[in-house]
């Protein structure tokens, strides 16, 4: 178990190094112009309930997501954002107020996700107990088709 935290936390560290890197060069690019020529937009991932957010083990609040789509635009990027639909006690209303946040963020683009299990996982642990089900094929549809039904025509 240790030597698995061990890996979990230098995959962390790395991924908290490239995202300074990358925030840091989208800062310098912007601030000499040239942003355009190297970064041209920005992924995030946002889901609005803080509930969901602590269960998913996110890291950081509603908040800051805005307030990172703000300083991206403001750089001249184009943000994109990715939402998972199927999260364990998320509802089809969940899904599309989640998507309605990112397009009051100011989102330049969604991309929708079915949920993941993935082997040894406290989310596979948790599937496996029955504490909860995954969406069917129908059911998937009929939320992304609500929150396809959300985005403005200007939205990809």
């Amino acid at each position: 178990m240790a030597k698995n935290r061990r890996k979990l936390v230098v995959i962390a560290l790395v991924a908290i190094v490239l995202s300074l890197f990358s925030y840091s060069s989208m800062a310098y690019y912007a601030l000499t112009g040239t942003a355009t020529n190297v970064v041209t937009s920005g992924n995030i991932s946002l889901q609005i309930h803080e509930k969901t957010a602590e269960y998913i083990r996110r890291g950081y609040k509603t908040e800051v997501y805005t307030k990172t789509v703000e300083c991206l635009k403001a750089a001249g990027l184009e943000v994109v954002t990715h939402i998972i639909i199927g999260l364990p006690n998320e509802t089809a209303t969940d899904a599309v107020a989640t998507t309605r946040a990112a397009v009051a963020a100011g989102t330049c683009g969604v991309k929708f996700h079915l949920l993941h299990i993935l082997r040894d996982t406290d989310l596979q642990k948790e599937y496996n107990a029955g504490k909860f089900s995954c969406l069917s094929r129908g059911e998937y549809a009929k939320i992304l088709k609500e929150c396809i039904g959300a985005l403005p025509p200007d939205i990809v």
